[in-house]
């Protein structure tokens, strides 16, 4: 219907929403690739948060192959990709529906997946604690506190 109506093909899909380094961090990271996506996202550590949560989140939501996963560093980056990763595939597994309507195999998958997010995010802090890394996306709430406190 959409062809006939403008005389057009239907516009395809781009999760990066054209955004050319998007759609090179995703291919790659498709690919278990993930230096390009560490390297620029630790470039914008300081002051470009909004672009850095794009393309973590566009990992995160896209990236399913698990496998690939694993092949992230062990270190506060690596570890807030893989949680954000795992918070996806839980909600993937888990479904749309009401919770009513959920299967207990997805009500497995879906806890089973989120003790993984948990495990991933609390290592995250961990290493920024021992690194003294102070990322917005890891740290504890309590150092903000620290920060705002006067």
């Amino acid at each position: 219907m959409f062809k006939s109506l403008f005389s057009t093909r239907k516009p395809a899909f781009d999760p990066a929403l054209g955004d050319a380094l998007g759609q090179t961090i995703l291919s790659d990271a498709k690919q278990g690739k993930f230096d390009t996506l560490l390297r620029e996202i630790d470039a914008m550590r300081n002051g470009q948060w909004d672009r850095r949560a794009f393309y973590i989140d566009l990992v995160g939501e896209y990236l399913t192959n698990t496998r690939n996963i694993e092949t992230l560093f062990d270190n506060s980056t690596g570890n807030l990709i893989k949680g954000n990763i795992a918070i996806n595939l839980a909600w993937k597994a888990r479904g749309g529906g009401q919770a009513d309507t959920v299967s207990k195999e997805g009500w497995e998958s879906f806890f089973k997946y989120l003790d993984s997010a948990a495990r991933y995010l609390i290592r995250a802090g961990n290493r920024i604690k021992k690194t003294q890394h102070h990322s917005p996306f890891c740290r504890p709430l309590q150092w903000d506190y620290k920060l705002t406190a006067k």
